[in-house]
């Protein structure tokens, strides 16, 4: 049983890195199509529909990633809370942005929040955390 978790931690993980270079891949299409079409308006609906579906999937990855790792939901839990935190960071960081100058002001930093919970970051981040947590306990 063992050396099935440890292949199909294997292939998450390679999974997640794969999805990561797709991701920046669609992007980055994205990018270039508006920078030769400014003023394109499919441009700033499908890059936030992709921004929250791409945030959805690394957050599942993650969660089973560490849910399989530490065979433990609190762990799986803790990255859901990670997630939700950041979106909440983001989501006011951008109406205070829109209230009290401008979006584009703010942007960098909510796009920059948005490329962390769009990357095996999150991930790389909890597995040293909750092993130290394990460790303590």
């Amino acid at each position: 049983m063992k050396g099935r978790k440890i292949i199909f931690l294997s292939l998450l993980a390679i999974a997640i890195v794969v999805l990561g270079f797709f991701r920046e891949h669609v992007f980055v299409g994205i990018n270039r199509d508006n920078i030769s079409a400014i003023g394109s308006s499919y441009s700033g609906l499908s890059k936030w529909i992709l921004t929250f579906v791409f945030i959805i999937i690394f957050l599942l990855a993650t969660f089973l990633f560490l849910y399989l790792l530490f065979e433990s939901r609190r762990y799986a839990l803790l990255s859901v809370y990670v997630y939700l935190f950041l979106l909440g960071v983001s989501a006011i960081v951008s109406l205070a942005g829109m209230a009290f100058s401008s979006f584009e002001n703010v942007y960098p930093f909510v796009r920059a929040l948005a490329g962390i919970m769009q990357s095996p970051l999150v991930l790389v981040i909890l597995i040293p955390f909750c092993l130290i947590a394990d460790k303590l306990r």
